[in-house]
């Protein structure tokens, strides 16, 4: 059996930089030097020992930069709350596959063969030992979104809710099929997780309603997670504007909810920064359908309590509980996290 070395190759102390900036990290995992690029809220403190935020992954297309990525499906905004209303702060990890490729099961998103699951984890372990995550949410488009089911499916004890753009989950029929698993991440017990997908009606890419023998439709993607979430009845319509609507199982188990978001003349790239929506601001709908799923069960912060002493439950309903990776105390000064000489990158969305 080949083992897997995975080793923090680059991760070190730089002063905090106010803004929107970007700080990028890098590390060894599956045999290779991978990258990740972290978005910190803009108003978040330096000082005083922060509340906890969830983590949101947000996994770019095949063939797309991730920076790119990041100025289209502009989550960056709506979690720093600049006119959303949703009021609820994020950070953001923009990870970046290998030859901008994922290996979320399919031949045509894989370009390297290689563990990207593991390599998703370890990003969540790293940040969650340095930052005081409360939940972990995935996101991503086409390939990327193959990627976040592929991830919300294999890594479900850390992945809390997955919602993601113009793609679905790969199974055994799909041409290809052959996700890379590593043995030191062995895939857990599935746990119900909300998951959400956005689909265009006139995607020419991952056709709403699939190919033979290929991508599967998103009817069919939404029975997959339906089945794979315990969910019974009938769907609801939740939200319909024209010929887009949302449909949404809400009696699934452990209290999680599946839903499929149908834009209607939507394209490949189903955001409202691609002018493919009719105006409807996708991404906001999703971060609202993510952030939901802040465990209705978590014990509150006490902030009479020290931060030595400061826990956070994890559980997703009364009777179903798991962990996050190991985590520092929550850390009161910033200056211990962000890596030296980081190249920055100016982030667009800043004074918008």
């Amino acid at each position: 059996m080949r083992f897997i070395k995975v080793a923090l190759v680059f991760f070190s102390l730089v002063p905090v930089v106010a803004g929107h900036e970007i700080e990028n990290f890098s590390l060894e995992h599956d045999g290779h030097i991978r990258h990740y690029h972290l978005r910190i809220p803009a108003d978040f403190p330096t000082s005083a020992a922060p509340l906890p935020l969830p983590l949101l992954v947000d996994l770019h297309g095949g063939g797309v930069f991730w920076s790119d990525h990041m100025h289209t499906s502009r989550f960056g905004p709506i979690t720093d709350n600049e006119g959303s209303g949703s009021g609820s702060a994020a950070i953001i990890a923009y990870p970046e596959g290998l030859d901008a490729g994922w290996n979320g099961g399919t031949a045509g998103c894989q370009l390297v063969a290689t563990d990207d699951v593991g390599f998703l984890r370890q990003i969540v372990a790293q940040v969650s030992s340095k930052f005081n995550i409360s939940q972990v949410y995935s996101t991503g488009h086409s390939c990327g979104c193959i990627m976040s089911h592929l991830f919300a499916k294999n890594a479900s004890d850390v992945v809390d809710a997955q919602a993601c753009f113009a793609g679905y989950l790969a199974g055994n029929n799909d041409p290809g099929f052959s996700p890379i698993l590593s043995p030191l991440f062995p895939v857990p017990e599935y746990q119900p997780t909300s998951q959400m997908v956005v689909h265009g009606t006139r995607d020419p890419m991952l056709p709403y309603n699939g190919v033979a023998g290929g991508s599967a439709s998103a009817m069919e993607n939404f029975e997959t997670l339906r089945a794979l979430n315990g969910c019974t009845g009938d769907p609801t319509e939740v939200w319909r504007s024209d010929e887009s609507y949302q449909l949404t199982y809400a009696s699934c188990s452990d209290g999680v909810q599946t839903s499929l978001l149908t834009m209607a003349g939507g394209g490949h790239q189903p955001y409202l920064s691609a002018g493919e929506t009719n105006g409807i601001d996708t991404t906001l709908m999703v971060w609202e359908f993510l952030s939901k799923f802040l465990k209705s069960t978590a014990a509150p912060l006490d902030p009479t309590a020290s931060s030595t002493s400061t826990s956070i439950s994890t559980s997703r309903s009364a009777s179903t509980s798991r962990s996050l990776p190991p985590k520092v105390d929550p850390i009161s000064d910033l200056q211990s996290v962000l890596p030296r000489n980081a190249l920055f990158i100016q982030d667009p969305d800043q004074g918008q």
